[in-house]
């Protein structure tokens, strides 16, 4: 029916559109900049000596 092929349509495109969305916020929440890269870098030197 017209009813099943819109959801299968959105199930397809706008649903999986939406949760990129989320992952794409929730990334750009935890960020690694060359500075904060460093950083980790230099604390596992330290925990390794």
């Amino acid at each position: 029916s017209a009813r099943s092929l819109t959801g299968i349509a959105l199930m397809m495109t706008l649903i999986p559109a939406l949760f990129h969305l989320a992952v794409g916020l929730l990334m750009k929440k935890y960020l690694i900049n060359n500075e904060y890269y460093r950083d980790i870098q230099l604390a596992l030197a330290q925990k390794q000596a």
